[in-house]
């Protein structure tokens, strides 16, 4: 919980900082009513500034921009009311960054062209957590998960599933150390 609430903190006053020091947007806040050529051209010259850029579905971007894209750190949220809040390269959520759903389901950790990459923890809306390493929006390498019935998996995960060493506790507090395959207890 501490290393949370630092990565949070740093994550803030790196917005705050970054914010002071960009300057304003020239036409911020813009609104997209159609997309056209106007707003287009608009967009591409916002280099280097801070702005606020609304969507006629009602999502909106506050945040960097460095040659017409997102860059930098920004928040971005849908429509749906699902919230990031990070860093951005090109448009993308990369690096560091926090995506709440508007089902109360949370990520923190690392981003790679707007997909959980690298080291995060991920808690949905049911209680189920996993803290571990990503590639590609699926748990891949090592990871803790813990469903909302107790039950834990610590070990090795490929493409979403218990994979390769780990520990298995049910909530009786029943061990299982082994081998898994595919989500499975491949040994004795």
């Amino acid at each position: 919980k501490i290393m949370k609430k630092f990565i949070v903190t740093f994550l803030l006053v790196l917005l705050f900082s970054s914010m002071a020091q960009a300057k304003e947007c020239k036409g911020s806040p813009l609104e997209e009513k159609t997309i056209d050529l106007t707003l287009i051209k608009v967009i591409f010259k916002w280099k280097d500034c801070h702005g606020t850029l609304i969507y006629k579905d009602g999502s909106k971007y506050v945040g960097e921009f460095k040659k017409g894209k997102f860059s930098g750190q920004g928040t971005f949220t849908y429509k749906d009311g699902t919230t990031y809040f990070g860093e951005f390269v090109k448009g993308k959520s990369n690096g560091q960054g926090t995506r709440t759903s508007a089902d109360g389901s949370k990520y923190v950790g690392e981003w790679k062209d707007n997909k959980k990459h690298g080291k995060g923890s991920f808690v949905n809306r049911l209680g189920a957590k996993y803290v571990g390493e990503w590639e590609d929006n699926i748990k891949h390498g090592q990871g803790i998960f813990t469903n909302q019935l107790g039950e834990k998996y610590e070990g090795e995960f490929a493409q979403g599933l218990y994979n390769g060493q780990g520990t298995f506790t049910n909530e009786l507090g029943e061990k299982y150390e082994g081998e898994f395959a595919q989500g499975l207890y491949n040994g004795q």
